[in-house]
Order: C-alpha cells, then structure tokens, then sequence
C-alpha cells in the first residue's frame, strides 16, 4: 500500500513492520534513539553549499572550498564523504549484495560498520533505514572489531610490503586486484575472527580488544 501511494523514496516493508513492533511493544516516541559515539556537527547549510560549489565548478579543490565557505578543510571532506557514502548504500552495496548472494534476502541482512563520521552521517543512516537494513552498533573506539581494520588492510599491507608503483593509479589497480583475489574460504574465515572477537568483548564487558 506504501509502496503503490508515492511516488516519492520507499522505505522497505522489513522497516514498517520493525516500527510497527516498536509501536506496539509500548515506544510513545518517533525519534531516533541515541547512537553511540560522537554524533556528526556537520551543518545542513554548509552541505548544500559544498554541493553548489561542486556543480558550479567539479574541478574545485576541497582547499578551495574551504576557504570560500570559511570552514575547515575537514567539514569539506565530512560533507563529501557524508554524500558519497549515501550514493555506495543506496546504489554499490545493494546490487553487490544481489550480484554475489542471489538468493540472499536483503530484509535479513545485518550491516555492521565502525564510527567513521561518514558511517554516522544523519544521511547515511537514513539511507540504511530506507533499505530495511538491521544494523550492530559498533561501540565507541573500538577499531579492533571491524573487518576492515582487522583483517582486511593488514592483508593488503603485507601483500604491498617492499614494493614500488610508478604512479597512484598502478597502485589502486594492484590494491583491487589483491582485494579480488580474496577466496569464499577467505570470507569464512574473517567472518569466524569477527564473531570471535565480539563474544570476547561482550565477555569482557566492552572494554578493548585487540585480538
């Protein structure tokens, strides 16, 4: 019925039914709850300014802009992670997801990221609930809990250990083609670390974990 009424963005059935349970279990409020670690304090104006400036003129500099808009260096590149991380959730990961896993049902996938501002962003969030994605809090500095950090670059640090490229693009291409090369035992096997890791730190009460 949602879906048949708009025109406008839908949000999945697995999110309605979410609320739905929500509602009925006694919750009175509609905000969001609170999320741990520091919230984004990236202004609305300041992003649609940035966007402005980026159609005006692509080949600004994030320096530039900054400096045009009296703001640091580091909102800029918040405002454009915040609006680049919204595009990857509405648009890579889904059909990435349905490429590799076809008959993976998108409204029983759990997303876990860590609390990189652009992970936060009031944006990104909103995107993941539109998708229906159920997401696992990532406690607050607690890097060693994400796949990522983990496992990930310190495989493609090992493999580039020692060696020269010629330029950042010969770099990137080695970087993809290592990250390619990962085998489904691979995945397995980073996914037991993960699950491992997080019994660890919820028998240690949150505090850090390092391996």
């Amino acid at each position: 019925m949602i879906q048949a009424s708009s025109t406008t963005k839908k949000c999945c059935r697995s999110l309605v039914f979410r609320w739905h349970d929500m509602f009925r279990n006694g919750r009175v409020s509609i905000e969001d709850d609170k999320r741990c670690g520091r919230p984004s304090v990236v202004k609305t104006g300041v992003k649609y300014k940035v966007r402005q400036l980026i159609k005006e003129d692509r080949r600004r500099t994030v320096r530039e802009m900054s400096s045009e808009l009296a703001v640091s260096v580091s909102t800029v590149h918040d405002c454009l992670k915040e609006d680049n991380m919204s595009k990857v959730l509405r648009r890579d990961l889904v059909q990435a997801i349905r490429k590799k896993r076809p008959g993976v049902d998108l409204d029983q996938i759990i997303l876990h990221q860590d609390n990189a501002p652009y992970h936060r962003a009031q944006s990104s969030q909103l995107e993941i609930s539109l998708l229906g994605f159920e997401t696992l809090e990532h406690p607050p500095y607690s890097p060693d809990l994400a796949p990522m950090v983990f496992r990930v670059f310190p495989e493609i640090k090992a493999q580039l250990r020692g060696r020269r490229f010629d330029s950042g693009l010969e770099l990137q291409i080695e970087t993809q083609r290592i990250v390619w090369s990962f085998d489904n035992i691979w995945y397995e096997d980073t996914y037991e670390k993960w699950v491992k890791r997080h019994r660890k730190c919820i028998a240690m009460n949150g505090d850090y974990v390092e391996k």
